[in-house]
Parts: structure tokens; C-alpha cells; sequence
């Protein structure tokens, strides 16, 4: 709970569909968390990780599909960044904007149509 009380709360109620774990006894939830899917919000928090094994090995599958296919039709393009690329990279971005109103997202919202770039004010 330490680590992201909300990633596990979200856990909880996804899986077990537990929306006041405090109404449960502290054994009965360490039970429980301990018996989450790998790629739960809670366990990859806790492992450091953006993404689960799953959609590690799928992308690392597309990626090579994807050279495979490059490199056998001869074609000489530019090289499209790599999908695990792209995940490894997930932290480093800016995080989410949050607007307290429609009307304020909109006008976001209409200078990055203008602009074709988001930057955080």
C-alpha cells in the first residue's frame, strides 16, 4: 500500500471487485494483492515497469516482423522507430494534462490543432 495505495485500490475492485478493501481484514487483502496477474497496476509499480513481459514479447515480435519484412521486400527507408522503443520511452514523457473545464480544454484543444504541437503551460 506503501508504494500506490490507488493502483492497488483499482486492482482490487478490477479483479475481485473489492471497492472498500478497509472493510476487509489486512491478511485477507495481502492475500488477495499477492494473488494479482503479473501485469497489475500494483505489480509493475512495484517491478518498475511500464508495461507487462506480454506486451514486452509482442512488441519485441512486431518489431522484428517488421525488419523482416523491410529487409526482404529491399526497400531502403528511413527506419521507423521500434515499438519496444516506444515503451521503454513511456516515463519520460510528459505526463497527461488535466483541464478543470470543457471550455479550457477546448481552447487547448484548438491551438494544438493550430500549432500541431502540445506543450504543458
Amino acid at each position: 500500500m506503501a508504494t500506490d495505495e490507488n493502483a492497488l485500490i483499482c486492482d482490487l475492485a478490477e479483479t475481485y471487485n473489492i471497492l472498500d478493501y478497509q472493510k476487509f481484514p489486512c491478511s485477507l487483502i495481502a492475500i488477495l494483492a499477492s494473488g494479482l496477474k503479473d501485469d497489475s497496476r500494483i505489480k509493475l509499480k512495484l517491478q518498475e515497469q511500464k508495461v507487462g513481459i506480454e506486451t514486452l514479447l509482442l512488441a519485441g515480435i512486431n518489431d522484428r516482423l517488421t525488419l523482416l519484412m523491410q529487409g526482404l521486400s529491399g526497400n531502403k527507408r528511413i527506419r521507423q522507430p521500434y515499438i519496444t522503443d516506444e515503451l521503454q520511452n513511456l516515463g519520460k514523457r510528459e505526463s497527461a494534462r488535466l483541464f478543470d473545464t470543457g471550455e479550457e480544454f477546448m481552447t487547448k484543444r484548438q491551438t494544438f490543432l493550430k500549432k500541431g504541437v502540445m506543450k504543458n503551460d
